[in-house]
Order: structure tokens, then C-alpha cells, then sequence
């Protein structure tokens, strides 16, 4: 997991996915490796990895590995 600290620009902005906070997550797999980023914005403030380093993955679909905040509350439900 790579955690990098940065702007909150809104996520239209071409520059927002290289300046903006995020965490970087990288899996590996039978199938090969994934890699995905939670990546906050003007609205969306935090992202919060729930994984750490070593964490076993389900292999289903949509395996919740975080959620990002709005103030000090999740986007939309719970869980994103």
C-alpha cells in the first residue's frame, strides 16, 4: 500500500489523480497482479484503506478494501 498526502482538487480536473491525497493498493494473484487507487477530492475528503500490508483478499467481486469520506462521514453508504 502506498499512501501519498495531497490536494483535495475537484476530480474533473485532469491534474487531480497526481496531486490529490490517495492510497495506492497493489494485489497479487494466480491471474497476475492488480493495482487500484483510492483517490479523494474537492468533495470527497479522506480515503481510509481498511487493508494492510499481508492482508489476504477475498476472491470474489467488489471486496470491500476501504471507503472514502466526506467531512467525517463515508460517500453515500457505509461502505463504498
Amino acid at each position: 500500500m502506498d499512501y501519498r498526502p495531497g490536494k483535495f482538487l475537484a476530480a474533473m480536473m485532469e491534474r487531480a489523480s497526481l496531486e490529490n491525497e490517495q492510497n495506492g493498493l497493489r494485489f497479487s494473484t494466480e491471474a497476475g497482479e492488480i493495482v487500484f487507487k483510492q483517490i479523494a477530492g474537492l468533495i470527497a475528503r479522506r480515503v481510509v484503506s481498511w487493508k494492510k500490508i499481508g492482508d489476504k483478499v477475498g476472491s470474489r467481486r467488489a471486496h470491500r478494501a476501504g471507503t472514502i469520506r466526506v467531512a467525517s462521514g463515508p460517500v453515500g453508504s457505509e461502505r463504498c
